[in-house]
Order: structure tokens, then C-alpha cells, then sequence
């Protein structure tokens, strides 16, 4: 809660923020209907700095959108809510919030307080929220990283690592919570992997995570270590040679691709050198072509 005797200011320096004062008992006591405010860029900024703890990134071309409807004087009150949960944190309107401030000028919309922290994710805000979103809400650290990691591991594990071109499995992110803490809280764990390829060969962390986890959960954790440190350090290459091909391999596709490597040919070369890894074969950068036509080729195990 905002303390109120930090609200003073204004022209004759006495002045308090009432709203904000009434602001704070409804967030202790929630009212059981919504109530009607006018927010000025004072309090509005006042909301963002005491609720707005753990909220998903701001969208920065929406809040230009409701600022210039702002300053035009087009912006209506409409059936959308600004939303604090039960617990006193701020879950949805940051960005009209945050419009107010920058528009320097107040506006009136509906609020809604003690919504249940549980529910949040099944709120229509206008711009829906992802698993990312969600982690990042409850406190889930390296929320995008993890996101990501999730969706590849369920569709790994599914055995659809080829057939859908856009990304992992799609999670909800109600179910992304309750996935992360049941699943996939160890993925912390290889954070450091992820930073680790991204510093030596510009990779995306959440590449490097996928992979380390991926190997380690789904075949061998010993002879995953193994295989990442040669590809990232670039040492003991005459054991793992394989991870020299896959490091020349993926620069000769990086050579031809004008963005970053699509996350699915990224994966699929990677396992055809852990496969040949895990074999005891040995294979030249060009064994590791793959294209969307073949195959996504599954993670094996040692025998």
C-alpha cells in the first residue's frame, strides 16, 4: 500500500492525493462493485509506482494509441477496467495508466478491486496474455527464457519437433503456472548454458537452454555436459567432434540466413550431431543438412 503522507504536493505544497488515500482503503477492502474515477497523471503515476509490481512488459505503440486518443480528447469510458487483485497488486491497465502520465491529462474508467490473483489469466485485457506474460506475473524468474523452453520440451516430448512450423507447443497460460512448478523449475538450472552459447557464438539464450535441458531430460545429463562445454568452449573437440561440425555447420547456415537460424532448423541440426554424438559417429559439417521436408529427427539416447 502507498503511504498517503508520501502524496503531498501540488501548488501550495499541502494539498493531499485523496484519491489515492481511497485508492489504498479499496485495495485493503475491496467494494463489491466497481467504482468510476477520474485518474490524473499524478495518481495514475502514484498506481504504477505503489501496484504495478509484477506486471508483464508495457506495450510501448498501445500506449502511444491511447495517449494521442487522450490529448485528443477521444478517449471514452468504456466497459474496460483498471484491475488490483486481491493481494493488492495491479494486474491490468498499466498501460492506460501509464498513457495518462505521458498524455498529461487525466481520464475516467471503470475500476475493479479484489479480483482473485488466481484468475487474472482468464481476463480479456485487450491484448491477451502469454505464458510468458503469466510467468513473469507470479514471480517466475527468466520468465521469457522458461516460456520458450516449455513449449519446445512438451512438443519434444510429444514427438512434434517437426510437424508445426511456428514454435513450441502451445501452452495457456493459466496452465503454464501450474506446468512450470510441476515441471519445469530445474530449468534454472541451465540458465548459465543458455548465457554461456549466447557470449561465444551470439546465439539466443533460450537456445542454448533448450538444447542443454532438452539432451540432459531426454537422453543422457553426463554426455549432454559433455557436449556442450566442447561446443561452446571449443575443447576437447577430438572426443566430441561432433560439436565442431555442428559449430561449422550452423556458421555456414548463419552465412546464408539474413536474421537469426528459425528455432526449428536451429534444433533439428543440433540433434543430428547429438545423434552422431551419442552414436560414436563421426560427421562432417554437410551430414547435418536438414530441411522442413525430412523428418524432425528425435533425440536418441545411449545404448
Amino acid at each position: 500500500m502507498l503511504d498517503t503522507d508520501t502524496t503531498r504536493r501540488t501548488s501550495n505544497g499541502t494539498r493531499r492525493n485523496s484519491l489515492i488515500a481511497k485508492i489504498n482503503d479499496w485495495v485493503e477492502a475491496p467494494p463489491k462493485h466497481s467504482q468510476v474515477l477520474t485518474i490524473d497523471p499524478e495518481t495514475a503515476s502514484l498506481i504504477l509506482s505503489a501496484y504495478n509490481k509484477r506486471n508483464r512488459p508495457m506495450k510501448k505503440a498501445k500506449i502511444a494509441s491511447m495517449e494521442n486518443d487522450i490529448k485528443e480528447g477521444e478517449w471514452l469510458l468504456t466497459g474496460d477496467t483498471i484491475k488490483f487483485s486481491d493481494i493488492g497488486i495491479l494486474v491490468d491497465g498499466q498501460n492506460r495508466l501509464q498513457a495518462c502520465v505521458n498524455a498529461e491529462a487525466p481520464i475516467t474508467t471503470h475500476v475493479v478491486f479484489g479480483v482473485d490473483q488466481t484468475a487474472f489469466d482468464r481476463m480479456d485485457t485487450g491484448a491477451g496474455r502469454t505464458p510468458q506474460d503469466m510467468l513473469s506475473l507470479t514471480g517466475v524468474p527468466n520468465a521469457a527464457i522458461v516460456a520458450h523452453t516449455m513449449g519446445w520440451m512438451e512438443k519434444f516430448k510429444s514427438g512434434r519437433g517437426g510437424r508445426h512450423p511456428n514454435g513450441g507447443a502451445r501452452i495457456t497460460p493459466h496452465r503454464a503456472i501450474t506446468l512450470y512448478h510441476r515441471s519445469y523449475k530445474d530449468v534454472q538450472r541451465y540458465i548459465k548454458t543458455g548465457r554461456e552459447l549466447q557470449s561465444a557464438a551470439g546465439f539466443p539464450p533460450s537456445r542454448g537452454v533448450v538444447v542443454h535441458y532438452a539432451l540432459s531430460k531426454l537422453s543422457d545429463k553426463l554426455m549432454a555436459d559433455e557436449f556442450m562445454s566442447a561446443w561452446i568452449n571449443q575443447h576437447n573437440l577430438d572426443g566430441v567432434p561432433q560439436a565442431e561440425a555442428l559449430r561449422k555447420r550452423l556458421a555456414q547456415i548463419s552465412a546464408h540466413t539474413s536474421s537469426q537460424i528459425p528455432a526449428r532448423l536451429f534444433y533439428a541440426t543440433v540433434f543430428k550431431a547429438w545423434n552422431a554424438y551419442v552414436r560414436g559417429k563421426n560427421v562432417r559439417p554437410g551430414d547435418l543438412q536438414w530441411s522442413k521436408e525430412q523428418a524432425f529427427p528425435q533425440i536418441e539416447k545411449p545404448k
